[in-house]
C-alpha cells in the first residue's frame, strides 16, 4: 500500500483528471522493507536449531538455514508442527511440558522477538518463504544476516554458549539490495498518511514504525504522515472503532487539509 501511495499516488485517472488516491490509510503494516521485516525470521531458524536440531534432523540434508527448506525437501506443515511440539511441547500446557522441552523454549523465547503463540506461524515463514524469497526471487542468495548479532539467554552461562554456537550467515550485499528495491518505501508521497498498529504486534513489530519515520523524514516528506499506536496485541484486525476513528480522521485531514494529532484521534 505505501507503495503504491508513493508510484500511483499522484497520476491522475479517468476523464476527470482526478488523482488516484487522496491518502493512504496503512494499518498493523509491515512498512520498512523485507530486510528490517524479516530478518529476526533468520534469528529464530538458528537459535530454534541451536536448541532443538529437528529442522532439519541429523539424519537429513543440512542446507544454510537462509535458504528455507533445500531443493526438493517434502517436508509440510503438519510436519513441522510436529517438530516443533516435540522439540518445545508449545501445543501443551505449561504445566504439561517436560523439563527439557520447557528449558528449549525459555531459551528461545529469550533470545528472539516472538511468542509462544507466534513461534510457530514465524518459523512456518522463515521456512516455507524462505524458501520461495531465496530461491525463486534472489538466484539462491542470502539477504539476512546474524554474523554479529548477539542472543539473550534465560541466564549468562545459557547466554555465552548460545552465542558460541548457533549457527551463523553472512548476507549477500546483492541480494540485500535486490529484496531492499522490491521492498522498501521511498517515503516519496506527498499524500496523507496516516498509520495505527498495535504496539505489541507479534508480526509487524511497532520498531517499524520508526523505520518509516526515518524512511518519511529523508525523503523530506515526514510533515504528511501521522503514526498512531493502540495496546492491542493482534496482527491484521484491531477492533472496531480504532479504524473507524483512523478514517474518520483522515477523511478529513484531506477534505479540510488540517492534519490531526495524535491525542484527538485517540
Amino acid at each position: 500500500a505505501s507503495v503504491a501511495a508513493e508510484r500511483y499516488g499522484s497520476q491522475p485517472v479517468g476523464p476527470t483528471g482526478r488523482k488516484a488516491y487522496d491518502g493512504v490509510l496503512l494499518t498493523s503494516s509491515v512498512l520498512g522493507g523485507g530486510v528490517d521485516a524479516y530478518t529476526f525470521r533468520l534469528d529464530l531458524r538458528a537459535v530454534y536449531q541451536y536448541y532443538c536440531q529437528n529442522h532439519p534432523l541429523p539424519t537429513e540434508p543440512q542446507y544454510p538455514l537462509w535458504q528455507g527448506l533445500p531443493e526438493g525437501s517434502k517436508l509440510n506443515r503438519a510436519e513441522l508442527e510436529r517438530r516443533v511440539n516435540d522439540c518445545t511441547g508449545i501445543n501443551k500446557p505449561a504445566a504439561e511440558r517436560s523439563p527439557e522441552q520447557t528449558r528449549r523454549l525459555q531459551g528461545i523465547l529469550a533470545a528472539v522477538p516472538v511468542t509462544d503463540k507466534s513461534l510457530m506461524p514465524h518459523l512456518a515463514w522463515g521456512t516455507f518463504l524462505f524458501r520461495d524469497l531465496t530461491q525463486l526471487r534472489l538466484g539462491s542468495r542470502n539477504p539476512f544476516d546474524n554474523s554479529r548479532t548477539h542472543y539473550k539467554g534465560p541466564d549468562a552461562e545459557s547466554e555465552a554458549q548460545l552465542n558460541a554456537g548457533v549457527l551463523r550467515y553472512t548476507a549477500d550485499p546483492q541480494a540485500v539490495g535486490q529484496l531492499l528495491a522490491d521492498s522498501r518505501p521511498t517515503g516519496r508521497t506527498l499524500l496523507p498518511t496516516l498509520t495505527i498498529r498495535g504496539i505489541n504486534d507479534p508480526t509487524a513489530f511497532v520498531e517499524l514504525a520508526t523505520t518509516y519515520q526515518q524512511i518519511r523524514e529523508a525523503a523530506g516528506t515526514a510533515g504528511q504522515l501521522v503514526q498512531v499506536y493502540t495496546s492491542e496485541r493482534g496482527h491484521s484486525y484491531l477492533s472496531d472503532p480504532e479504524y473507524r476513528a483512523a478514517m474518520a480522521a483522515l477523511l478529513a485531514w484531506v477534505d479540510t487539509g488540517e492534519k490531526p494529532a495524535p491525542e484527538s484521534i485517540a
